[in-house]
C-alpha cells in the first residue's frame, strides 16, 4: 500500500471569512504537506480553481483555500528523495472556457517547473474529464475517503463530517489494504 492524501491542502483555513462556518464539511487534512509526507504520504491531492484575475485559489467543494504557500510546498516536495506524486484536479462547479484554459496552463507550468514531481489526472471534477493530459500512467487509488463515491444510503451524511468519518475508518481502512499494491487515498492521515 502507498498512502495519498485526499484534498492534501484543505488544512488551510478559508480564504473568505463567511466560508469559515462551513470548512468543517470540506476539511479533510489537518497536517501540513510536510507532516502528511512524514506521515508517510506519497501522492498529494492538489484540487484549483482561479479567481476572477486567473491567480490559481486552492479549493475543496465551496471553500477556498490561500493559494500563497503553494509554490514553497511544491518546491519541498520537489526536493524529496522518495518519488511524489501530484494529482491536479480542477475543483469547479460550472464550466467556463476561460478557467478551462486556465487550468491547462496551470498544469503545464506545474509540470516543467517540478521535474522530479510526477503530475497525475489534469481532469476537472464531477465528470472527471481530462483537460490536460500530463502523459503520465494513470496510479491506480483506492478512494477510502468520506466522500468516495458509494451506494449506501448515509454516504452523503459522511461529506458532512469528513473528520468522523476517518476517525472511524481509518484504521479498519489500513489493516483492509495494508497488502493493497496500489495508492490508498484517505482523509485525515
Amino acid at each position: 500500500m502507498k498512502l495519498a492524501s485526499h484534498n492534501s491542502w484543505s488544512y488551510l483555513p478559508p480564504m473568505k471569512w463567511w466560508m469559515r462556518p462551513f470548512a468543517f464539511m470540506a476539511k479533510c487534512q489537518s497536517k501540513t504537506i510536510r507532516e502528511q509526507y512524514e506521515a508517510g504520504a506519497r501522492l498529494f491531492d492538489l484540487r484549483v480553481r482561479f479567481d476572477k484575475c486567473g491567480r490559481t485559489i486552492l479549493a475543496h467543494g465551496l471553500i477556498e483555500y490561500d493559494a500563497s504557500g503553494l509554490e514553497e510546498d511544491l518546491r519541498w516536495l520537489n526536493n524529496q528523495l522518495d518519488n511524489v506524486t501530484v494529482q491536479v484536479v480542477w475543483e469547479i462547479s460550472h464550466d467556463v472556457k476561460d478557467e478551462w484554459d486556465l487550468f491547462g496552463a496551470e498544469c503545464f507550468r506545474f509540470r516543467q517547473r517540478y521535474r522530479n514531481l510526477t503530475f497525475v489526472c489534469g481532469c476537472r471534477k464531477f465528470d472527471w474529464k481530462r483537460i490536460y493530459n500530463f502523459h503520465t500512467t494513470e496510479p491506480s487509488i483506492a478512494g477510502c475517503f468520506a466522500s468516495a463515491p458509494s451506494d449506501k444510503w448515509y454516504s452523503k451524511l459522511n461529506d458532512l463530517w469528513p473528520w468522523l468519518w476517518a476517525k472511524i475508518h481509518n484504521e479498519k481502512v489500513l489493516d483492509a489494504y495494508k497488502d493493497y499494491d496500489g495508492w490508498v487515498m484517505m482523509d485525515f492521515i
